[in-house]
């Protein structure tokens, strides 16, 4: 028990934490605001500000919690190309991909040390691309859009290797380790369709899946993970077995060693990691203010 004389130390105790609060508010919008201009100082005083409540009483602001984060991504920038956004792939020939302005079908390729255009960015689809993937070797690019089209593309020259069509939108497209499979999900017909790159011959057919929009391959390319309304399901390509994850995702993505598999819900802000083999949930990541878009291994 702990007797507290009225008026004096209680009134002080209360004042001297309503100051730590807002002092570390300060502290946190300080390293916000100097981002740009010194992400090492961002660093230092976001750490400060979650030191004022922390070492009196354990606590620790989400604003300063947040201004950390930001800070240490900001500290590890290398490069920031304006004017760029939606779906990035990174080729390991020096290369990355995005797409166009929305709805323009256009296919932006730079170097990734200058952000410098490699080539004049061109028309893939007509619409907007839903999004892009180079191969394991970056030989090969791959894109999809809501024409209805899969497309693989020389990244050096721009020249259109192969063409898969089918109705609606095309979501996900993704190789295996090896490059010699790629699966791409057609949301409007409910199926996943895996092809031989080199031949852009479709093998495989993963049909009954409903409206399917995010699609990981496996690293062998035996499995998929796929996000279907209203659920997540991981289905081994050669017995056809099926993994319901009970839980809807937005995203899907197979770990290098085809052990675990990560998805988003879109309403969350975690990232739930799932045991590939057996469909069992290891653990649920947090860290983030709000939705998650994303998510890579």
């Amino acid at each position: 028990a702990r007797y507290i004389t009225p008026g004096r130390d209680a009134l002080g105790n209360e004042v001297s934490a309503q100051s730590r609060v807002a002092f570390a508010r300060e502290l946190a919008a300080s390293s916000v605001a100097n981002l740009e201009a010194d992400p090492e100082r961002s660093i230092l005083l976001a750490i400060e500000a979650i030191d004022q409540t922390r070492s009196v009483d354990g606590s620790v602001l989400p604003e300063a919690k947040e201004a950390l984060h930001r800070a240490i991504t900001a500290s590890r920038v290398d490069l920031t190309v304006r004017g760029l956004g939606g779906s990035v792939a990174w080729s390991p020939r020096g290369v990355f991909v995005t797409e166009g302005p929305e709805g323009s079908g256009l296919i932006d390729i730079r170097d990734d040390r200058t952000g410098e255009h490699v080539l004049p960015p061109f028309r893939g689809h007509g619409g907007d691309i839903t999004d892009v993937a180079f191969s394991p070797d970056g030989s090969t690019l791959a894109t999809t859009g809501d024409d209805g089209t899969l497309k693989l593309w020389n990244p050096s020259t721009g020249d259109l290797l192969k063409t898969v069509s089918g109705e609606g939108e095309v979501w996900s497209p993704s190789f295996n380790a090896d490059g010699s499979r790629l699966a791409a999900a057609w949301h409007g017909e409910g199926e996943v369709r895996i092809l031989d790159p080199a031949s852009g011959r479709v093998v495989q057919k993963v049909s009954r899946l409903e409206r399917p929009t995010d699609v990981a391959l496996d690293p062998r390319g035996g499995r998929i993970a796929v996000s279907v309304s209203g659920g997540t399901e991981v289905i081994d390509l050669g017995s056809g077995e099926r993994i319901d994850l009970g839980m809807f995702s937005s995203r899907v993505s197979w770990s290098s060693d085809g052990r675990h598999i990560a998805t988003v819900d879109p309403t969350s802000d975690t990232v739930d990691v799932w045991d590939a083999a057996t469909g069992g949930l290891r653990f649920r990541l947090g860290g983030h203010s709000g939705p998650i878009t994303s998510v890579a291994w």
